[in-house]
């Protein structure tokens, strides 16, 4: 432990983690974005990543939220280099939960892939079967990618609107 300032880590090693913090909230597109993904205020995500303010880091659930929508670990990942450990992606697992937000891009992708697709092989006017063959795979993509948010928002709606049990009193 430091003696001047009671904390393990040499400060340079905190500042460090606001720098990431700063470029996980800009990954989703700035505070107020952040905020309104997180159980946070816009304050909150300045003052994280103000290096003059350091008392004030994220919950580690803001943390998790922000990279599940920005789609890169930033905090995490220097998290794990500051203790001597590289931060290495394990398969998805096939049925891992998603958020709105992160499925909606997936989705706005494959949709984008279809239309390119699509327009690459009107260009001339006439559809070769292998065009047809790639517009067929990139439209059941996007479909799959329908499909699966559907399912993961209809799960959520279901778990918000769950009735409680309410037991008759005696």
């Amino acid at each position: 432990m430091s003696d001047t300032t009671g904390r393990y880590m040499p400060p340079g090693d905190y500042i460090s983690l606001k720098t990431q913090t700063k470029k996980l909230v800009n990954a989703v597109h700035g505070v107020e974005a952040a905020a309104a993904s997180t159980r946070g205020a816009p304050v909150t995500f300045h003052r994280a990543y103000d290096n003059n303010r350091p008392d004030c880091y994220l919950g580690i659930d803001q943390v998790l939220d922000l990279e599940m929508i920005g789609g890169d670990p930033h905090v995490t990942r220097r998290l794990a280099e500051l203790q001597g450990y590289r931060l290495v992606r394990a398969a998805p697992k096939a049925h891992a939960p998603k958020c709105p937000e992160r499925g909606a891009l997936v989705l706005v992708q494959a949709a984008g892939d279809y239309a390119g697709t699509v327009a690459e092989a009107a260009a001339d006017s006439h559809y070769t079967v292998n065009e047809i063959r790639d517009m067929i795979a990139k439209a059941e993509r996007a479909k799959e990618e329908i499909d699966a948010n559907l399912d993961d928002l209809y799960q959520r709606l279901a778990a918000l609107t769950a009735a409680p049990i309410v037991e008759a009193a005696e």
